[in-house]
């Protein structure tokens, strides 16, 4: 019996992304299942990618063993530190789905796309009346499960809540939406967004939108006509509803400004324990080790990037922002980069770094450079046999193809 390597791999990591997509808050530890499962099935294979690559080795080996011993010679605990380091070995992941030819990309964007469609069908079954988001045994489950935020109500932005912890991963799914011409898409990816219900997803949404047409889309004049008049339409509607815009915006920040103290005051209490004690400054508290905010102990400060810093110190910190900026620059021609950039941003501002969602951004712009690096040695290859004349079509459609 012949094993095909390449469809156990293409389900185990199918099955991976999806679990750690809809379950990142460890449900069933099915996320640390399959994951194990597809790293253990294929050292070999990761080995041999990371001997090819020094930047998997620094950045999927050094990164993590220099973060778990600070973070146990700060004071935390080994499991918690574990934990905390592990998602770095999804760095390895687009090894594995280069050398089998998996189209990791399709995975991630028909995951993300998931998301987005069970955010609208169950808005749709609650204004509906089907099925009311607190009694829809799903949605409930994920809520109490950790995996979801769920509320409805006036002083929501768009009246429903439904926040996946995956859902700022959508805007990968919005930028391919775009770049594929897919209008019904767009919209349903911009309305899961919508109904997310945070400011950051909101305010990125339309932001990746406005970003991408202006850098990748040539306006000729019956865009530029079509663009005028939404434009000058949207201003008069502004107008129009300005009242009732001035006083939904009034109830929202009078509900949010509780929320935004208590978050200020957390992340001015994480910089002073950084700044105010060299062993922090230098190697951090350690992982899950809480400091005191609002006259209570926390655990996070919410921030991604001062989270960092004052888990795992400054080298840290660096090398992960090394990390990012490295992706940046591999992609920087790709659209995906818009909805990169965006990630990073919300991250400012939310703990979606380090954590496994965070990471499967990660893992998706690695694989986004390595496939396209694959391609490119293809190509040159291709071009370089000699006593071959082979048309230049064909070359294009061998390097699509892997």
């Amino acid at each position: 019996m012949i094993i095909n390597r390449r469809k156990i791999n293409h389900f185990l990591l199918s099955i991976f992304i999806f679990v750690c997509s809809l379950m990142p808050a460890e449900s069933f530890s099915l996320k640390e299942l399959f994951l194990g499962l597809l790293l253990l099935a294929n050292i070999d294979t990761i080995i041999s990618g990371m001997l090819k690559d020094r930047h998997f080795i620094w950045f999927g080996i050094i990164t993590p063993c220099w973060m778990l011993i600070v973070s146990i010679m700060a004071g935390g605990e080994v499991v918690d530190s574990i934990k905390a380091v592990y998602i770095f070995t999804f760095i390895w992941i687009p090894i594995i789905a280069v050398k089998y030819s998996i189209d990791l990309k399709k995975i991630f964007i028909n995951t993300t796309y998931f998301i987005a469609v069970l955010t609208d069908m169950f808005v749709v079954l609650h204004a509906t009346n089907i099925l009311p988001l607190l009694n829809n045994p799903l949605a409930i489950w994920m809520h109490e499960s950790g995996n979801a935020q769920l509320s409805y109500g006036s002083v929501a932005i768009f009246y429903y809540v439904f926040f996946l912890n995956a859902c700022p991963l959508m805007l990968f799914t919005l930028v391919d939406a775009l770049k594929n011409q897919q209008p019904i898409k767009t919209i349903i990816v911009l309305l899961a967004l919508m109904f997310s219900g945070t400011r950051a997803n909101i305010y990125l949404a339309f932001t990746t939108i406005i970003a991408y047409l202006i850098i990748y889309r040539k306006l000729d004049w019956k865009k530029i006509v079509i663009i005028s008049f939404g434009g000058v339409l949207s201003i008069f509607l502004l107008v129009r509803l300005a009242p009732t815009i001035i006083e939904k915006i009034s109830t929202i920040n009078s509900v949010k400004t509780y929320g935004d103290n208590i978050r200020a005051e957390r992340t001015a209490a994480a910089i002073r324990e950084i700044f105010g004690n060299i062993k922090v400054l230098l190697i951090g508290m350690g992982a899950n080790v809480p400091f005191m905010a609002n006259g209570i102990l926390n655990y996070a400060s919410e921030m991604s990037y001062i989270e960092l810093w004052r888990m795992f110190g400054v080298v840290s910190f660096v090398l992960v922002i090394y990390m990012l900026v490295y992706l940046l620059l591999k992609n920087r021609k790709d659209p995906n980069t818009i909805a990169y950039i965006a990630y990073l941003v919300t991250c400012a501002f939310d703990p979606f770094l380090l954590t496994s969602t965070g990471f499967l951004m990660v893992m998706y712009m690695f694989y986004l450079y390595k496939i396209r690096e694959k391609e490119s040695n293809s190509y040159d290859l291709l071009k370089a046999r000699p006593g071959k004349i082979i048309p230049e079509v064909l070359i294009r459609s061998n390097c699509t193809n892997g």
